[in-house]
């Protein structure tokens, strides 16, 4: 069960080293870190972890449907319906996520409602002109989406830190 969670967590996103492990068996119940003053500063940091860890996976979500319009690959590119089906999704948990904003840095923060807004104006866009709102989603979205990966990673290890 610790591997499970081990590798579910952190196996895509960084090598594993010893304070992932102590924050899987944190998150259980088996170790308290010596990092935090009390139980609840704990909690509070693998509370932030576990909602940062959800809002990389709905990013990252989001990149894997937009990346083969990003990187002009029409042999690729997902059914119409489905990829705004699936998006208009995703948008909506960017959303939730963000109602969250103290476990985030302000930096992050909005770099997420840049790609929220984003994604918003390409499925907007999409329905009336939808060479425009590839043109649109093109010009700047992979720095941002980059940017927010990054953002985001920095902000989980900075949680997990301070829960161990």
């Amino acid at each position: 069960m610790v591997l499970t969670h081990l590798f579910g967590l952190f196996g895509q996103v960084r090598p594993l080293d010893v304070r992932h492990l102590q924050a899987v068996l944190e998150m259980q119940g088996l170790h308290s870190g010596p990092g935090c003053a009390t139980a609840a500063s704990r909690q509070e940091h693998l509370s932030a972890f576990r909602h940062l860890r959800g809002v990389y996976e709905t990013v990252r979500a989001v990149e894997h449907l937009l990346s083969p319009m990003l990187n002009g690959d029409r042999s690729n590119l997902p059914q119409s319906r489905d990829i705004s089906t699936e998006l208009a999704r995703l948008l909506n948990e960017l959303d939730l996520h963000g109602r969250i904003p103290r476990h985030f840095r302000s930096g992050t923060f909005e770099n997420l409602a840049r790609l929220r807004s984003r994604v918003a104006h390409f499925l907007s866009e999409r329905q009336t002109s939808p060479d425009a709102a590839l043109q649109s989603l093109r010009d700047g979205t992979r720095e941002v989406l980059d940017s927010t990966v990054a953002d985001i990673l920095a902000d989980i290890d900075r949680a997990l830190s301070e829960a161990l």
